[in-house]
């Protein structure tokens, strides 16, 4: 206990500490808890707004969301127009990506099971500058995902021609309408 007041609003107070917000919570309580009573009816509102007020305050946060980023994929070169920046199904999956196995351990493709997962897609348009790109994060705002990842690109022109492009796959646990991509 963060105070000392009655039986009745210690079992109030009374809740595990998960976040600095619930310290506020408790320190809002012990603040007015000597002045409480059940049927001040100013009371109950202003306990009602600091409630209300918490929860708006906590909607708006972003978790992080876990991923895999995929190695040895490219874009395929028959691929006309936009790749979609989330993909569901392996049929579609396919009509964009393509494999790109090579020998040795980590040669083969990031496996992905279409029925658990799903993929999210950054595709540059093609260019002769060398162009690496890497994911910094993904985030939930409990209504959309916002995929932030950044762009390594060299000065110098190159005599060839590359799509850069990054894959990552997310449990579809977390899957949202959209996403948000972010170029840091």
């Amino acid at each position: 206990m963060f105070c000392k007041i009655g039986a009745l609003q210690e079992r109030v107070l009374f809740f595990v500490l998960k976040t600095q917000k619930d310290l506020h919570i408790r320190i809002f309580f012990c603040t007015f808890a000597p002045k409480f009573d059940a049927n001040n009816d100013n009371m109950r509102k202003l306990i009602i707004l600091a409630l209300a007020a918490l929860c708006f305050s906590s909607c708006g946060q972003k978790k992080e969301v876990p991923f895999t980023e995929a190695h040895n994929y490219f874009v395929r070169n028959d691929v006309t127009g936009s790749v979609p920046t989330k993909i569901g199904s392996l049929e579609a999956f396919e009509r964009y990506f393509g494999m790109a196995a090579f020998m040795g351990k980590k040669g083969q493709p990031t496996p992905i099971d279409f029925e658990k997962q799903f993929a999210i897609a950054v595709v540059l348009p093609e260019t002769n500058h060398s162009t690496e790109l890497h994911a910094v994060n993904l985030k939930d705002n409990g209504q959309k995902l916002t995929f932030t990842y950044h762009a390594d690109v060299a000065p110098e022109e190159n005599t060839w021609t590359q799509v850069p492009m990054l894959l990552i796959f997310v449990d579809r646990k977390f899957e949202r309408d959209s996403v948000e991509l972010n170029c840091k």
